[in-house]
């Protein structure tokens, strides 16, 4: 049984070195590669290195020379039509054997052959199929450019910069909120809250915050028209209107506070809600973005199917009467998200070939 163990072990390891069949005492050339690899593809050397193995069940085998065939194809290679043919050389190496054809081809797959002599001076071809496959080369890359963040920004910042974002909300514990002009390439935001005081006070206050979580911009004020308690009792319509770099804010349609704001972002970037960190949750029961420069009502959201949202794939919590409870961190339209640009390479492409399957 043993033996019988022993005997598959043997032939298993010389069929998958590419020596198939073996004779008693015939020598048996394997483990063909080009760059230390077993058929590479997309190799950029100008001139690949060789190696392979010899093994035989004689004592004291040795290699005395060896011949390498190259060429552009299986069939040409089996009709001895080479790209390079080192002739014999008399060599005992087996590693490292530098290609010195003329110049490959890019984007090209190349089979090869090796012959060797024994000790005996008998010859003794590879039967392994053996290729590799040159990439582009320098030259080849015209056109091409590096996955990388483009140097444009991908948003115009100063797109429509006069728009309209109405929401009806409901906080009776967090904050009231709207973000504008988010954008994941430099991860900040701009954001409106209306505060509830310990002193029954509400106060509107602006800022800019970048992915720290730092505010680079802020500014608001406290009103007196309206009361926390009474706010935090009910739903209300919270309005903010953008002209450039004043801001104005509406709460049921009345004038609650307007300021300066440096930074300009437009229709083309992202609109949503914040909710910062340890935050209770607020809900909303509408959300509406226009563009006043054209009328044209860029989004328009009722939370009615919290699977089809203007928030694409995100999550949408929903109470049984009907509100979306937000109480992540920032929630924005997926126009925030899209850069058609995309810096990460893409790991699958499908793809329609004309003369059927391709084998790589």
């Amino acid at each position: 049984m043993k033996k019988f163990l022993f005997l598959c072990l043997v032939l298993q390891i010389l069929i998958t070195s590419g020596c198939g069949q073996k004779e008693a005492d015939a020598v048996c050339i394997g483990s063909l590669r080009t760059e230390y690899r077993v058929n590479p593809v997309g190799i950029d050397a100008e001139n690949p290195r060789f190696s392979w193995q010899m093994t035989s069940d004689i004592r004291g085998q040795y290699q005395t020379a060896y011949q390498i065939f190259v060429g552009d194809s299986a069939e040409n290679l089996a009709d001895g039509v080479y790209v390079w043919d080192s002739g014999r050389v008399e060599s005992g190496n087996a590693v490292d054997i530098r290609y010195a054809g003329k110049t490959l081809e890019p984007c090209t797959r190349y089979y090869w052959q090796v012959k060797v002599w024994d000790k005996e001076d008998k010859a003794v071809f590879s039967t392994q199929e053996a290729y590799f496959e040159t990439a582009l080369t320098d030259g080849d890359w015209s056109g091409a450019q590096w996955i990388a963040v483009p140097e444009e920004p991908l948003y115009d910042s100063e797109a429509n910069p006069y728009f309209t974002v109405e929401a009806v909300v409901r906080a009776p514990e967090g904050d009231a909120s709207i973000v504008w002009g988010y954008t994941p390439q430099d991860g900040s935001s701009c954001n409106l809250k209306v505060n509830y005081g310990e002193d029954d006070t509400v106060a509107i206050c602006w800022y800019r915050e970048n992915r720290f979580g730092e505010q680079t911009e802020s500014g608001g004020i406290k009103t007196d028209k309206f009361l926390a308690a009474d706010l935090q009792s009910r739903a209300f319509k919270l309005t903010l209107k953008v002209t450039e770099h004043r801001l104005t804010v509406y709460i049921d349609d009345e004038e609650a506070a307007s300021g300066d704001f440096g930074c300009i972002r437009g229709t083309n970037c992202g609109f949503g809600m914040n909710a910062g960190r340890n935050e209770k949750a607020v809900y909303y029961q509408s959300f509406r973005v226009i563009n006043d420069t054209t009328g044209e009502v860029v989004y328009d959201e009722d939370f009615s199917d919290p699977y089809d949202t203007i928030f694409g794939e995100v999550f949408i919590d929903m109470t049984g009467d009907g509100w979306y409870r937000h109480n992540g961190a920032v929630t924005a339209t997926p126009s925030a998200y899209h850069m058609e640009n995309d810096p990460a390479p893409m790991m699958r492409k499908e793809f329609m070939a004309d003369k059927g399957a391709i084998k790589s």
